[in-house]
Protein backbone atom coordinates (compact mmCIF):
# COMPACT_ATOMS: atom_id res chain seq x y z
CA UNK A 1 0.00 0.00 0.00
CA UNK A 2 1.54 3.32 -1.00
CA UNK A 3 1.70 6.14 1.25
CA UNK A 4 -0.93 8.07 -0.30
CA UNK A 5 -3.72 5.24 -0.85
CA UNK A 6 -2.77 4.99 2.95
CA UNK A 7 -4.18 8.42 3.66
CA UNK A 8 -6.70 8.66 1.51
CA UNK A 9 -8.01 5.72 3.22
CA UNK A 10 -7.42 6.97 6.43
CA UNK A 11 -9.31 9.97 5.81
CA UNK A 12 -12.09 7.94 4.81
CA UNK A 13 -12.59 6.20 7.90
CA UNK A 14 -12.51 9.70 9.62
CA UNK A 15 -15.01 10.67 7.41
CA UNK A 16 -17.30 8.15 8.35
CA UNK A 17 -16.90 7.92 12.00
CA UNK A 18 -16.89 11.29 12.40
CA UNK A 19 -20.43 11.07 9.78
CA UNK A 20 -22.00 8.25 12.04
CA UNK A 21 -21.83 9.84 15.21
CA UNK A 22 -23.62 13.29 14.13
CA UNK A 23 -26.16 14.41 16.75
CA UNK A 24 -27.83 16.21 14.41
CA UNK A 25 -31.52 16.11 14.63
CA UNK A 26 -33.61 14.31 11.79
CA UNK A 27 -35.63 16.23 8.97
CA UNK A 28 -38.99 16.92 9.59
CA UNK A 29 -41.41 16.26 6.47
CA UNK A 30 -43.23 19.49 6.23
CA UNK A 31 -45.08 19.93 2.93
CA UNK A 32 -47.52 22.19 2.18
CA UNK A 33 -51.18 22.48 0.32
CA UNK A 34 -53.50 25.31 -0.53
CA UNK A 35 -57.43 25.14 0.91
CA UNK A 36 -59.83 28.35 -0.56
CA UNK A 37 -62.40 28.69 2.68
CA UNK A 38 -65.34 31.19 2.49
CA UNK A 39 -66.96 33.50 4.72
CA UNK A 40 -70.05 35.49 4.72
CA UNK A 41 -70.59 38.95 5.65
CA UNK A 42 -74.48 39.67 6.07
CA UNK A 43 -74.52 43.47 5.20
CA UNK A 44 -77.34 45.14 6.30
CA UNK A 45 -79.25 48.16 3.93
CA UNK A 46 -79.32 49.95 7.43
CA UNK A 47 -75.56 50.91 7.33
CA UNK A 48 -75.03 54.98 7.28
CA UNK A 49 -72.73 55.88 4.53
CA UNK A 50 -69.03 56.87 5.49
CA UNK A 51 -69.32 55.06 8.95
CA UNK A 52 -66.78 52.49 9.77
CA UNK A 53 -68.62 49.68 10.23
CA UNK A 54 -67.59 46.19 11.43
CA UNK A 55 -69.69 42.66 10.68
CA UNK A 56 -68.75 39.53 12.31
CA UNK A 57 -68.90 36.48 10.67
CA UNK A 58 -67.69 32.44 11.49
CA UNK A 59 -65.74 30.76 8.72
CA UNK A 60 -66.03 27.10 8.94
CA UNK A 61 -63.57 24.46 8.92
CA UNK A 62 -64.15 21.13 7.18
CA UNK A 63 -61.59 18.95 9.14
CA UNK A 64 -61.80 16.15 6.88
CA UNK A 65 -61.91 17.50 3.43
CA UNK A 66 -59.20 19.97 4.27
CA UNK A 67 -56.24 18.21 6.46
CA UNK A 68 -57.17 14.70 6.75
CA UNK A 69 -57.83 14.59 2.36
CA UNK A 70 -54.14 16.53 2.32
CA UNK A 71 -52.99 13.76 4.50
CA UNK A 72 -52.80 15.37 7.65
CA UNK A 73 -54.19 16.80 10.72
CA UNK A 74 -55.33 20.23 12.60
CA UNK A 75 -53.24 19.24 15.07
CA UNK A 76 -49.93 18.68 12.97
CA UNK A 77 -50.75 22.15 11.08
CA UNK A 78 -47.66 24.07 11.36
CA UNK A 79 -48.28 27.37 9.67
CA UNK A 80 -51.42 28.48 8.29
CA UNK A 81 -51.34 31.88 5.61
CA UNK A 82 -53.73 34.00 3.85
CA UNK A 83 -52.24 34.49 0.30
CA UNK A 84 -54.95 35.33 -1.61
CA UNK A 85 -58.38 37.53 -0.37
CA UNK A 86 -61.43 37.62 -3.30
CA UNK A 87 -64.72 39.88 -2.81
CA UNK A 88 -67.92 38.70 -3.91
CA UNK A 89 -71.21 40.36 -3.48
CA UNK A 90 -74.22 38.07 -3.32
CA UNK A 91 -76.31 40.64 -5.00
CA UNK A 92 -75.57 42.32 -8.75
CA UNK A 93 -76.64 45.47 -7.44
CA UNK A 94 -73.96 45.97 -4.89
CA UNK A 95 -71.27 47.07 -6.38
CA UNK A 96 -67.93 46.67 -4.41
CA UNK A 97 -66.24 49.84 -5.31
CA UNK A 98 -68.97 51.63 -3.04
CA UNK A 99 -66.63 50.30 -0.73
CA UNK A 100 -64.67 53.01 0.16
CA UNK A 101 -62.12 50.65 2.57
CA UNK A 102 -61.93 47.06 3.37
CA UNK A 103 -60.37 45.27 6.01
CA UNK A 104 -60.23 41.58 6.99
CA UNK A 105 -59.82 40.54 10.11
CA UNK A 106 -59.18 36.39 11.49
CA UNK A 107 -59.12 36.65 15.83
CA UNK A 108 -57.54 39.81 16.31
CA UNK A 109 -54.50 39.67 13.56
CA UNK A 110 -55.36 41.62 10.33
CA UNK A 111 -54.82 39.84 7.51
CA UNK A 112 -56.45 41.91 4.32
CA UNK A 113 -56.47 45.47 3.62
CA UNK A 114 -55.74 47.78 0.86
CA UNK A 115 -58.87 46.55 -1.71
CA UNK A 116 -57.92 46.79 -5.40
CA UNK A 117 -59.31 45.08 -8.68
CA UNK A 118 -57.11 43.27 -10.52
CA UNK A 119 -56.86 42.89 -14.46
CA UNK A 120 -59.68 40.17 -14.35
CA UNK A 121 -61.89 42.77 -12.65
CA UNK A 122 -61.97 41.15 -8.91
CA UNK A 123 -61.98 42.80 -5.98
CA UNK A 124 -58.87 41.57 -3.76
CA UNK A 125 -57.29 42.73 -0.90
CA UNK A 126 -53.33 42.73 0.09
CA UNK A 127 -52.79 40.27 1.98
CA UNK A 128 -50.52 40.69 5.83
CA UNK A 129 -49.11 37.03 5.34
CA UNK A 130 -49.99 36.57 9.22
CA UNK A 131 -49.32 33.08 10.39
CA UNK A 132 -53.19 32.43 11.85
CA UNK A 133 -52.43 28.64 12.87
CA UNK A 134 -53.65 29.31 16.13
CA UNK A 135 -57.07 30.15 14.86
CA UNK A 136 -57.47 27.57 12.59
CA UNK A 137 -56.81 24.37 14.36
CA UNK A 138 -60.35 24.19 15.14
CA UNK A 139 -63.89 23.62 12.98
CA UNK A 140 -64.28 27.28 13.21
CA UNK A 141 -62.75 30.42 13.70
CA UNK A 142 -64.06 34.39 13.72
CA UNK A 143 -63.58 36.90 11.07
CA UNK A 144 -64.57 40.30 10.80
CA UNK A 145 -65.10 42.60 8.05
CA UNK A 146 -64.26 46.46 8.60
CA UNK A 147 -65.56 48.92 6.03
CA UNK A 148 -67.24 52.28 5.53
CA UNK A 149 -70.50 52.46 2.64
CA UNK A 150 -69.84 55.46 0.63
CA UNK A 151 -73.79 55.19 -0.61
CA UNK A 152 -76.60 53.61 1.21
CA UNK A 153 -77.62 50.04 -0.19
CA UNK A 154 -81.26 49.72 -1.30
CA UNK A 155 -81.28 45.96 -0.21
CA UNK A 156 -79.66 43.91 2.28
CA UNK A 157 -76.85 41.93 0.77
CA UNK A 158 -73.85 39.30 1.57
CA UNK A 159 -70.15 39.77 0.69
CA UNK A 160 -68.52 36.39 0.50
CA UNK A 161 -64.83 36.32 0.69
CA UNK A 162 -62.88 33.62 -0.56
CA UNK A 163 -59.81 33.04 1.39
CA UNK A 164 -56.88 30.81 0.02
CA UNK A 165 -54.63 29.40 3.15
CA UNK A 166 -50.97 28.07 2.21
CA UNK A 167 -51.07 25.43 5.10
CA UNK A 168 -47.63 24.40 6.23
CA UNK A 169 -48.00 20.47 8.30
CA UNK A 170 -46.31 17.16 9.24
CA UNK A 171 -47.74 14.30 7.54
CA UNK A 172 -50.10 11.84 9.52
Amino acid sequence: MTRKSLQGSILFIIVLAVGGCSDLPTVDQYFTFNVVRTVDFSIPNSIMPDKDTGISATGKIDTTKDYQLNGTAAYLLRSAKITRIQLVPSDPTLSLSNLSYARLVIGMDTVGDSMYVNDKGEYLLNTAGRDVTQHVRDTSYSATLYFSLRNPISSPATITTYLTFVNTALPQ
